[in-house]
């Protein structure tokens, strides 16, 4: 994938694949997480109407602050949260109906409530997290009725 991408920078397929294997990599090492991002923001902008790039950067940025060993300061913290929900918010606006997108809208939600400043704020925000959460339930029980419905090797 790297000599395709050399060779072709806009390649989709090599970027693609790129961003997931070092998306594979990258579970526990901040470095292979940085580096996929750059290959799925390079994915999203190269192909801009499909949610996956989108959905995918949101979860780097939830396992870069869910990260127990996260260092950086609260308001770095707070400005990746709301960077992965701009992106859910993109993969939801290109399909609406993507119920793993939902579930993570509510993880970063739980993740924002986790540095509110004071009760209020992280009720608000825990609300908002389990009203994706249920969501992201109904959805994913719609599309599973969904997927049944389709006859299988009817080509």
């Amino acid at each position: 994938f790297e000599k395709v991408v050399h060779r072709d920078p806009n390649n989709i397929n090599a970027v693609a694949g790129l961003a997931s294997i070092y998306y594979k990599l990258g579970q526990n090492d901040t470095a292979q997480i940085q580096k996929s991002r750059e290959y799925y923001m390079k994915y999203a902008q190269l192909d801009s109407m499909n949610p996956v790039p989108f959905y995918t950067i949101a979860v780097l940025d939830w396992l870069v602050v869910y990260d127990k060993n996260n260092t950086a300061p609260k308001e770095d913290q707070l400005k990746t949260i709301d960077e992965g929900l701009q992106y859910i918010d993109k993969a939801l606006a290109l399909n609406p109906d993507y119920d793993d997108a939902m579930s993570y809208k509510n993880l970063l939600y739980r993740q924002k409530a986790d540095r509110a400043e004071n009760d209020d704020e992280k009720k608000k925000l825990t609300e908002l997290a389990d009203e994706w959460f249920n969501k992201s339930m109904e959805t994913r029980k719609k599309n599973a009725e969904k997927a049944k419905a389709i006859p299988v090797g009817n080509n």
